[in-house]
């Protein structure tokens, strides 16, 4: 008996994700034009070898804040990430501080964004946020990307229609209907798309 292929009509690009392996190599790289930033720094001391600088980077890194505050630990870290500050320069024999511009998208900001939470510990993520403000826009989470330690293996959590599902290859039921978090897997990404704008 012949194999007959499922063909649609595709009304909007769509992405084929391979979730087995390390999602970093199979999906983000891909994506790193798309979201890479860059962030300009000015030392105040007229002598330091490297008065302007420039940093750019390529994927979303938000490292957890050292100190848990009273409010969302995701949306500060971002902010603490795209924020402008100043610091002392770290140039070796510079006593001069070092003022970062604001750090923004190269290419404007992207219909969507991954972070990188490979950094944070479960307890650090109890809360996660819907709603994500970053370049003056709203983002809001649709999937995150999840890693079965005892496994080694990657699976996916999204959004249909306003309903969560978890995606993962290795079962024989590989979609199911999520009524609450999956248990003993880690936090490996957050996917936030942009929402439209009024």
């Amino acid at each position: 008996m012949k194999k007959r292929q499922y063909n649609s009509k595709i009304q909007k690009a769509s992405l084929e994700i391979d979730l087995f392996g390390n999602e970093h190599e199979n999906f983000t790289r891909n994506l790193e034009n798309l979201m890479m930033t860059i962030q300009e720094s000015f030392c105040s001391n007229l002598r330091c070898p490297t008065r302007v600088k420039e940093s750019q980077q390529r994927t979303i890194n938000i490292n957890p804040p050292h100190e848990i505050p009273h409010r969302d630990l995701i949306q500060l870290a971002v902010d603490e990430l795209f924020c402008s500050k100043l610091e002392l320069c770290e140039e070796y024999g510079c006593d001069g501080w070092r003022e970062f511009s604001q750090r923004v998208f190269c290419h404007g900001p992207p219909p969507f964004v991954i972070l990188n939470m490979q950094q944070w510990k479960s307890e650090e993520l109890a809360y996660v946020p819907y709603y994500l403000g970053l370049s003056d826009h709203k983002y809001l989470l649709e999937g995150a990307t999840l890693f079965n330690k005892e496994e080694h293996h990657y699976s996916a959590a999204f959004q249909i229609d306003g309903y969560w599902m978890h995606y993962d290859g290795l079962r024989n039921v590989n979609l199911i209907l999520l009524n609450k978090p999956p248990e003993f897997l880690l936090l490996s990404s957050l996917v936030y798309v942009r929402a439209a704008e009024k």
